[in-house]
């Protein structure tokens, strides 16, 4: 069987596991090896006992239709697009409900939670990042931090800035130590923690703290094309450098923003920008 053995590595890698610890009581470290460069296996039962280890369906790692086959992958991508209503579509499909492994649940009520927040549905978005956590497995730090970022400016949103504050030290104190492999495993999901932190920072005034984050989130983004997430970030950094009194990089940050909404070929994420030049 063919099968994405780039993913699968990106995947190990992002769980902070070695080819050894995949392959424990599963099969020899070699066949792991070979997996992941040869984008082969023959044995099926083998390959869903490393799927399960690795908190994904086989169905992430097997070629298909984007949306059928790779769900909360598609679920992220409208989120960053702003695309809610496919995303809510995504997510109320019960047939991809009844089909996530154990390990994703957490990851589906996050996302879950995400949209709702879009919706301003504040209460049904507490219950899911509630659920998110119940669900959350131990080694799952990544998630972990995802999430209380989301609470931290769900909580900021609902004016209980002391459990957000207590949620914004704890993402970022998580998120700081997150191994190196595991942060270049998952860029884009780093930078949007990142774009997170920042925007409570500059909820709390602290424009250098928001500012430092929003440099860490580009840092992030350096070798993608995310660019929604872009021009939250560049305009953000607008922001703090027009409370900073830094009129240059204001202007610069904007011009980012813009050159990111042309790259885009979004006519509606170029016209998100626009209103700015007069800022």
């Amino acid at each position: 069987m063919i099968v994405d053995g780039k993913f699968i590595k990106g995947q190990r890698i992002k769980l902070g596991l070695s080819q050894r610890m995949v392959a424990d009581e599963i099969c020899h470290q070699s066949l792991i090896s070979r997996l992941e460069s040869t984008n082969h296996i023959t044995s099926m039962t083998i390959l869903l006992k490393i799927c399960e280890r690795l908190q994904i369906s086989i169905t992430d790692v097997t070629h298909g239709n984007y949306t059928e086959l790779k769900p909360l992958k598609a679920v992220r991508e409208a989120l960053n697009k702003r695309q809610w209503h496919k995303a809510a579509t995504i997510l109320s499909n019960q047939r991809m409900r009844n089909a996530l492994l154990p390990a994703a649940v957490a990851e589906y009520h996050l996302l879950c939670a995400r949209m709702q927040m879009a919706f301003r549905r504040d209460n049904e978005a507490i219950e899911a990042l509630q659920l998110a956590k119940t669900y959350l497995l131990p080694n799952s730090i990544l998630l972990l931090v995802e999430i209380q970022a989301e609470m931290a400016c769900l909580y900021f949103k609902l004016g209980h800035e002391d459990r957000a504050e207590h949620f914004l030290k704890e993402a970022t104190r998580k998120c700081n130590h997150l191994p190196k492999k595991q942060r270049d495993a998952s860029r884009e999901i780093v930078a949007t923690i990142h774009f997170r932190l920042a925007q409570l920072q500059y909820n709390f005034k602290r424009y250098e703290a928001a500012d430092k984050e929003l440099e860490k989130a580009i840092e992030r983004l350096a070798q993608n094309d995310t660019y929604h997430l872009m021009v939250d970030i560049q305009i953000l950094k607008a922001k703090c450098a027009k409370e900073l009194k830094q009129h240059v990089q204001k202007q610069k940050a904007l011009m980012l923003a813009y050159a990111a909404a042309e790259f885009s070929k979004d006519v509606s994420l170029k016209e998100q920008v626009r209103p700015y030049f007069d800022y």
